[in-house]
């Protein structure tokens, strides 16, 4: 190890969290910027861990001292804050997260985009070919489920089986979706490829199930079905796989820091943002179970709903916000 080197490379960090801490201490938060507050526990991870290297390859005693003084203080302003509470859980949510998805919007893209590609490959080939339904991408799991097959043959719609079971239904639907939403979080650590994998697979999914509806001409049937609760599950989905693929591209391209180093930076941020996940997948359980599937319910209505969630998400994101906290 070229000593000289990691220590010309980690400089820049160490100062940036001197800087970071000397402001707090001074009771001058207010003056950091919106990267510095993002990145200031991401750079104590990592100034703690070139501290126990600089222990462990016995640096100068003066580096060590310095590294161990900026660890403890960053400890100290990290940990001795009030707990969290009901107002700083709102600010996060009310402030915080809509920066975070905005920044985001490009991982956002790209997820949509390979959800995209996998609902086209199978619309696509099931129009082609009706065969392809029986298709095992996953072993021993047909992409369209033998039940669902049969009944969308015989013209009826397998959601109407949720009708009088809608807290049940609505529970395993929202735990199942969270379930597939970890899966895209945590998958990033393959260098995004699991996570994309899992993104082409319920697009895939998707778009096989509309394409069989479709050939049997019960195309308005599925899309009122998943028009209600469709936005906030498909959007959580889209998120989930953001985080996870900003975790594989800190893999794949760290830039001048080691791989767990890079990591560590975007790991704050992307858990932060799949958070937001979960509220819109219980949201989205809640309508799958209680009005999607329900035939009494006309589909116009289902479709303003559609439009409504939209709409109130878009709000939600975009909206100005006065700069004052919650509270």
């Amino acid at each position: 190890m070229n000593i000289e080197k990691w220590l010309n490379q980690q400089k820049q960090y160490w100062l940036e969290l001197d800087e970071i801490v000397l402001k707090i201490s001074k009771n001058q938060s207010k003056d950091l910027t919106n990267n510095q507050i993002r990145r200031f526990s991401s750079l104590y991870m990592v100034t703690a861990q070139d501290l126990a290297r600089a222990r462990a390859i016995g640096i100068s005693a003066s580096v060590e001292n310095y590294l161990n003084n900026l660890v403890i203080k960053s400890h100290n302003q990290i940990y001795s804050g009030k707990p969290q509470n009901k107002i700083s859980i709102l600010n996060y949510l009310w402030f915080e997260y809509p920066k975070l998805f905005t920044r985001y919007t490009r991982y956002i893209g790209i997820a949509f985009l390979i959800f995209f590609w996998g609902f086209s490959f199978g619309y696509i080939n099931i129009q082609v070919n009706n065969d392809f339904a029986n298709a095992y991408i996953v072993q021993g799991k047909p992409i369209l489920p033998g039940q669902v097959k049969q009944l969308v043959d015989e013209h009826k719609m397998w959601t109407q089986g949720i009708q009088g079971f809608e807290s049940y239904s609505s529970a395993f639907i929202a735990t199942n979706n969270i379930r597939v939403s970890i899966l895209l979080y945590i998958l990033g650590l393959s260098f995004g490829l699991g996570t994309a994998w899992i993104l082409w697979l319920n697009g895939l999914s998707i778009g096989v199930v509309i394409g069989y509806c479709a050939k049997h001409d019960m195309l308005p049937n599925i899309l009122s079905f998943i028009a209600s609760h469709g936005i906030f599950e498909l959007l959580a989905f889209y998120i989930a796989g953001a985080a996870g693929l900003s975790l594989g591209y800190a893999l794949i391209n760290p830039g001048s820091y080691k791989r767990i180093d890079s990591l560590k930076l975007v790991a704050v941020d992307s858990v932060k943002i799949f958070c937001g996940v979960i509220p819109l997948l219980i949201c989205a359980g809640i309508i799958e179970g209680y009005i999607s599937p329900q035939s009494r319910i006309e589909n116009s209505v289902k479709y303003i709903i559609s439009l409504t969630t939209l709409g109130l998400f878009l709000l939600f994101i975009f909206m100005p916000r006065d700069k004052q906290s919650v509270g």
